[in-house]
């Protein structure tokens, strides 16, 4: 989402990477320049934000966020079109040629699903 907003921003922004956890090493506060400061505070609340477990409300979607594919309450990443067939089609296939050959739930974990196909 950052990059997303970064693009869609009218100000140019120069990035800059400020070394993280400089006040874990026996760094005074003060002795930190500007830009390490502002991530040790940045750390500090995000800390105290997650010290307060509030909800997430999962339903908000907020610009330039990534959507999520569900499939039978699963979330799915990754590959897409395997997982959706497999949730789809070949898991209640699975059951169904149990059925018919009465094998039950433990067996079924033993077939190899590949070597039948």
């Amino acid at each position: 989402m950052i990059k997303y907003h970064l693009k869609q921003s009218p100000i140019q922004w120069v990035k800059k990477h400020v070394k993280g956890y400089q006040d874990d090493h026996k760094k005074n506060f003060k002795d930190l320049d500007q830009w390490s400061q502002s991530n040790v505070l940045a750390d500090q609340l995000a800390k105290a934000e997650l010290r307060l477990r509030n909800a997430v409300n999962a339903k908000c979607i907020l610009a330039g966020q990534n959507w999520t594919l569900c499939c039978n309450g699963k979330k799915i990443t990754g590959d897409v079109e395997h997982l959706l067939r497999n949730n789809l089609h070949e898991a209640p296939m699975g059951k169904q040629w149990c059925m018919q050959f009465g094998i039950n739930e433990d067996e079924e974990n033993q077939i190899d699903w590949d070597m039948f196909k």
